[in-house]
């Protein structure tokens, strides 16, 4: 099963922002009465009318198009998924279980998503801790073998390690599991119940403030410095890309066997690495845009030839990630699949590079350290 994560918002994001660029372009011509920001009070934020107006709208449009409805999506996922643990605690079986499983991929994939533009709300509550932190499957097993309790605030505070939609698939796709579907799995469900609810929360959570004061302010802070809107938009995809590049792609390209990999490299017990990353990157992408939209809009008022380039390797990444399997261990199949997984590598790490020196340069954007940076 495809864990794709997109829909046709990325899509319409272009025509959409290519009209209300023609019209803001025609107001600001003889006026300076535009409201990018939709609350009427046409603040600018300090840079000149014409710049800020521009670069307001295009944020608009990602906001409206790709950051609102990704919040949204992974909010409404997650308590789909909950719901579905709900169902097996309540009546375990396989038809149950099956149907846990199924919820888990969207959620998972709606998260891989939002990963492109992990800022904002996402950050300063951490959303990462609660919803994919890299969860230690020994401290769950100690979790569910202990007799503390296994509610949801019980859980919170026993810390990231054991929580998440990570925490999650170890439950639902190893041995674990099959606890689930006996009358003597009641403490297992009520933790995986926990962990959903929890993760369900904060994305609830992040997702009301980006439909409110967290988009304004985005919209709003159309300036340069390090905490406004383009920077952390900017480094948020590069981050992304990178790591579809530096912690997937190319160590799996550079091995000779999925064996060879080390354990951070393989796919989790779901088998879907691989199409976690292109989901992630296929969110990087949109983000990007083209012609008037994303941040490839931004750098064409400085450079057209850095956006025809920018778009042009964005283009190639997407279709090369497109050929790759679902799964890791899928590389190793055949020849012609691990050539694919060559050329991908090849691709994203060409766009990687654009992004790091020509777009950061243009933008006058520095390139922050992420959290993974230096991961082995």
């Amino acid at each position: 099963m495809l864990l794709r994560g997109r829909s046709s918002r990325g899509r319409s994001l272009r025509a959409a922002v290519l009209l209300v660029a023609v019209l803001v372009a025609t107001l600001a011509g003889c006026s300076d009465d535009g409201d990018p920001t939709g609350d009427g009070d046409g603040d600018r934020s300090g840079s000149t009318v014409g710049a800020s107006v521009d670069r307001a709208s295009i944020l608009a449009a990602v906001a409206d198009d790709l950051i609102v409805p990704g919040y949204d999506d992974l909010s409404s996922s997650l308590d789909v998924f909950a719901e579905s643990v709900s169902s097996l605690c309540s009546s375990p079986g396989d038809s149950e279980l099956a149907a846990a499983r199924d919820a888990w991929r969207p959620a998972i994939a709606a998260w891989e998503t939002t990963t492109a533009f992990g800022i904002g709300p996402a950050m300063e509550h951490r959303l990462m801790s609660a919803v994919a932190f890299a969860a230690r499957p020994a401290a769950i097993d100690r979790v569910l073998a202990g007799d503390r309790g296994v509610d949801p605030e019980s859980v919170r505070i026993e810390g990231a390690a054991v929580h998440g939609l990570i925490a999650a698939e170890h439950v639902l796709f190893t041995e674990v599991a099959d606890v689930l579907v006996t009358p003597g799995g009641g403490r297992t469900c009520e933790y995986l119940h926990s962990v959903a609810v929890l993760a369900a929360d904060a994305a609830g959570s992040v997702a009301e403030e980006w439909g409110g004061a967290a988009r304004r302010a985005f919209v709003e802070s159309t300036g340069s410095g390090a905490e406004d809107s383009l920077p952390l938009l900017l480094n948020a995809v590069t981050h992304r890309v990178k790591a579809v590049d530096e912690r997937s792609l190319r160590d799996i390209v550079a091995a000779d066997s999925y064996d060879d990999l080390a354990d951070g490299r393989k796919d989790g017990p779901a088998g879907v690495g691989l199409s976690r990353q292109r989901t992630g990157l296929l969110s990087a992408i949109d983000v990007i845009g083209a012609g008037p939209t994303g941040i490839s809009a931004i750098v064409r008022e400085r450079s057209p030839e850095t956006a025809d380039r920018l778009e042009a390797a964005a283009a190639a990444a997407s279709a090369a990630v497109a050929g790759i399997p679902e799964s890791v261990a899928g590389v190793w199949v055949d020849d012609a699949t691990r050539e694919q997984a060559a050329v991908a590598a090849e691709e994203v790490a060409a766009l990687k590079v654009i992004l790091v020196t020509e777009v950061a340069s243009q933008l006058g954007v520095t390139i922050t350290l992420s959290d993974g940076d230096g991961d082995s």
